[in-house]
């Protein structure tokens, strides 16, 4: 049976005009590093809704891309709804208005309750599909399924074949609106080649497998192979840890950025990052150091965090008395560091225990974090038993040192703690950089 072609009503609505009257705001970067993560999210959210005047809902996505721009060590900026531009340029964040898209949106709207005196036709089928098109399923105004580039009412890109909001065929690179996996060759919106791998919860992307999707929503995350030959190109876990290691991809250009392997050898030959830790030990004014943080680092790389401990890295608790216990102090003296950002971008890094011995059968035995120029801090908190990062993710500013001092203790609980006496701690501070 012919369908009979029948014109759709339409009625013109105007979306309420949001045109961004504040042209510009500054934010520092010393500034914002100087700040607990908590109160940089406070401090950047509250910039948006200043700027968005409360006529739009500001969200978490928006907020960490803001904050995502300070891990970059080239200036870089990113789009937000309604024409606000925020870019991270030398030494500040920038929050400004692109006169060009600040603009009324008009949208246009089949008229629902006349469309819907049709019968279930093509034509009601050819509405559903539409309805979906550019598809934005996490509220940053910007779509992310079904996008249809060319304006032929179907998708070409990040195409969600079964309704579940996740993308199945033709999936893009980061946000570049290029199909790069799952690609469908023979369009029977089937994936042929350029697979992504869907990891089960708690599994890891292993060596020999690329695109690795490890939180389930369809992009892949690790060891991500863009030009489809089965050899992973960008952001490599090389050590099958679980986090990403090698080939860092910080501006969704293609490019490394950060740990480049250009030999294909699974290790750093540029641009890597490191950790130099510097034990000044009792007469031994320059100390020794050791490196971490990348294994296999050739000797050219470049320093990016210097550690500095007063002593060394190891803290040995033994023979410890409650702290309620009148004359008695505690004998265990203060760990003190200073982390030292070398380099013109902001990094961030794990403070962790490495537990080499802990007898203490209580929750007693306790340590307790403080620090200087926004690096993190902690309440008295008890020791782990196995290791353990008690600080994660902490930012350190550009050519920003931050001190930290930790102390430790036997809380009293005014009644004898027979069950800890002559029991010991054993373990080292370990500080890791990581990529956010």
């Amino acid at each position: 049976m012919e369908h009979k072609k029948i014109e759709r009503p339409t009625e013109e609505i105007v979306v309420p005009e949001i045109k961004l009257r504040i042209k510009k705001r500054v934010i520092p970067l010393k500034e914002l590093n100087d700040l607990k993560a908590k109160e940089q999210y406070d401090l950047i959210k509250k910039t948006l809704v200043e700027i968005y005047e409360g006529k739009i809902e500001v969200d978490r996505k928006m907020v960490l891309k803001c904050v995502s721009l300070t891990c970059s060590k080239e200036d870089i900026k990113n789009y937000l709804p309604f024409g606000l531009i925020v870019e991270k340029k030398k030494e500040d964040l920038i929050f400004r208005t692109d006169k060009k898209k600040n603009t009324v949106l008009i949208l246009l709207f089949l008229n629902i309750l006349a469309f819907a005196m049709i019968a279930a036709s093509y034509s009601a089928i050819d509405f559903l599909s539409k309805k979906d098109l550019n598809k934005d399923i996490d509220g940053d105004g910007i779509a992310d399924i079904n996008i249809d580039i060319n304006e032929d009412d179907k998708p070409e890109i990040n195409i969600d074949t079964n309704g579940d909001d996740k993308p199945d065929i033709n999936i893009d690179y980061k946000g570049n609106w290029n199909s790069v996996f799952n690609i469908d060759t023979d369009e029977d919106n089937q994936a042929d080649s350029n697979l992504v791998v869907t990891l089960e919860e708690g599994e890891v992307c292993k060596k020999d497998q690329v695109n690795c999707d490890v939180n389930g929503d369809g992009w892949p995350d690790v060891n991500l192979d863009i030009t489809g030959d089965g050899v992973a190109d960008m952001d490599i876990d090389s050590d099958e840890d679980g986090t990403i290691d090698l080939n860092i991809d910080n501006n969704s250009d293609g490019i490394c950025d950060i740990n480049c392997d250009t030999t294909g050898d699974w290790k750093c030959d540029h641009s890597c990052i490191s950790i130099e830790i510097v034990e000044q030990k009792p007469g031994n004014s320059t100390g020794s150091s050791s490196v971490t943080g990348n294994p296999g680092v050739g000797i050219t790389m470049a320093t990016t965090l210097k550690v500095i401990f007063t002593d060394s890295t190891e803290l040995v608790a033994k023979d410890i008395y409650p702290d309620d216990q009148p004359g008695v102090s505690t004998p265990i003296p203060d760990k003190v560091f200073t982390i030292e950002n070398q380099t013109g971008a902001t990094q961030y890094y794990n403070l962790s225990w490495v537990v080499g011995s802990n007898t203490f059968v209580t929750d007693n035995f306790m340590f307790k974090v403080e620090s200087t120029n926004g690096g993190g801090t902690l309440d008295w908190t008890t020791y782990p038993k196995n290791d353990h990062i008690f600080l994660g993710s902490v930012s350190i500013a550009p050519h920003v040192t931050q001190t930290y001092v930790i102390s430790s203790k036997l809380r009293g609980i005014n009644a004898p703690q027979n069950e800890d006496q002559g029991k010991e701690f054993i373990g080292k501070i370990h500080v890791d950089l990581v990529n956010q």
